[in-house]
């Protein structure tokens, strides 16, 4: 799952107001520079010294703080696990699969830190040794290339169907380190390494962010009904208490993440706790829309006349690849009457959002304002994540059973936003850039 938050325009944002707010103040308490330089020389003084606080403030963004091709490799999963344990969301931690299993998570991210250099030589190794893999060269990056013409049938492609796939556990996971913990088998390290970040990931999205992890394609219907009935509801005064329908109440209690909020609506006598209980409801059914179903529309520059998207992305971790990087995308989403452009710039104060390439697996996933990818990737991820860029969701669902202790997936292998390995960019993806940036 890749979940999309960006930031900089609000970073930014807040520098200008900094710096503009340092400038006003040095220009309101200075009266004895005004008789002596005169409103023209002052003001000129103003846009000087705000250009240079501006560029001390949003500094280069290939800086030492933010490396771009700054490895993550299995030691970040002692921090991630550090932020799940913390004391702010021990609440919503679950007893059987979360607690108890705490002990062991830390040990296996710290045998897989300690294993990096293995899983990584290993991960180097497999795919030199395979000659009949065709391979992307981008810079210092080697990318794994089996992309076919997009827009044409392929034998690999697949169909039009929704499939449901049951991850691995938490629970089979620890009883296969327990296999493997007293050998150096590189392949068995690599596949665990994998299979961790990827449910570790999960984990902080429904731990930390509180996501709820319950809704499928299916409950996009009922969950958009429920919320404009609640709506009605808090804007109407006359309206007390919303009345629902048997199958409004069997589709709540069928997803136990939504029962407490109808038990304290429910609960509630007084007027205004009512619309107090009421209003939370609602708030939680749009961030789930939001999240699960809703485009996300960024600042991209558009050229309605042409049907041209813009996006201006930083590759300076690709070097000399960044053009590899920009034909490869521009080429896979330019169709059904689109074009994308990709604009390479360095200064952090222009950049939508910057590619940073990781020597060892990572979760592949955008997120504050960084494209995350991993060397040895599939360029058809790069192709996947390039579409949470432009502002399309993730078309797979995922949802937690706490009996098991696993997520399982529903996705459609035709759908390149469901499972880049077989899917393609469809039509409708197209069609739904159009409707959000050009009408």
């Amino acid at each position: 799952m890749t979940e999309v938050i960006f930031e900089n325009s609000v970073r930014v944002g807040s520098k200008l107001n900094i710096v503009y707010l340092f400038t006003s103040l040095a220009f309101i308490t200075s009266p004895l520079l005004i008789f002596k330089w005169g409103w023209y020389n002052l003001l000129l003084m103003h846009y000087f010294i705000s250009f240079i606080v501006l560029l001390a403030l949003t500094g280069r963004s290939d800086s030492k703080e933010n490396p771009s091709s700054e490895p993550t490799h299995s030691g970040d999963l002692v921090e991630l696990l550090d932020t799940l344990y913390a004391p702010s969301v021990n609440a919503r931690l679950d007893k059987y699969c979360d607690i108890q299993l705490k002990d062991e998570k830390y040990q296996i991210a710290k045998d897989l830190e300690k294993y990096k250099d293995l899983i990584q030589d290993y991960n180097n190794t497999s795919l030199s040794s395979q000659s009949n893999v065709p391979l992307l060269q981008m810079g210092p990056y080697t990318f794994i290339n089996k992309l076919n013409e997009l827009n044409e049938p392929s034998e690999k492609d697949g169909k039009d169907e929704w499939v449901t796939k049951r991850q691995s556990s938490w629970y089979e996971l620890v009883e296969f380190y327990r296999a493997i913990k007293n050998s150096v088998n590189a392949k068995d390290w690599s596949w665990l390494n994998r299979k961790v970040h990827f449910i570790s990931t999960n984990d902080y999205w429904r731990i930390v962010k509180n996501r709820s992890y319950a809704l499928t394609l299916q409950d996009k219907i009922p969950l958009v009904d429920l919320t404009q009935k609640l709506e009605s509801c808090l804007k109407d005064p006359a309206c007390t208490q919303p009345t629902f329908t048997s199958p409004e109440l069997k589709w709540i209690s069928s997803k136990a993440f939504y029962k407490p909020f109808l038990n304290r609506l429910q609960q509630a006598k007084q007027p205004e706790k009512i619309k107090i209980a009421l209003s939370r409801f609602y708030n939680r059914l749009k961030l789930e829309f939001k999240n699960y179903f809703e485009f996300t529309r960024y600042k991209h520059q558009v050229d309605r006349a042409t049907q041209t998207l813009t996006i201006r992305m930083d590759l300076s971790s690709l070097g000399e690849g960044a053009k590899s990087f920009i034909d490869l995308i521009e080429k896979a989403w330019s169709q059904f009457g689109f074009t994308l452009k990709i604009r390479d710039t360095k200064h952090a104060a222009f950049d939508f959002i910057k590619l940073q390439v990781h020597s060892s697996f990572i979760r592949s996933q955008v997120r504050d304002n960084v494209m995350h990818i991993s060397n040895h990737e599939d360029v058809l991820t790069l192709i996947h994540e390039m579409g949470h860029v432009i502002g399309l969701r993730d078309r797979y669902y995922e949802v937690w059973d706490n009996y098991e202790c696993v997520y399982t997936q529903l996705r459609n292998y035709a759908d390149l936003m469901s499972i880049q390995d077989t899917g393609k960019i469809l039509e409708s993806h197209i069609q739904e850039i159009k409707d959000i940036y050009f009408k």
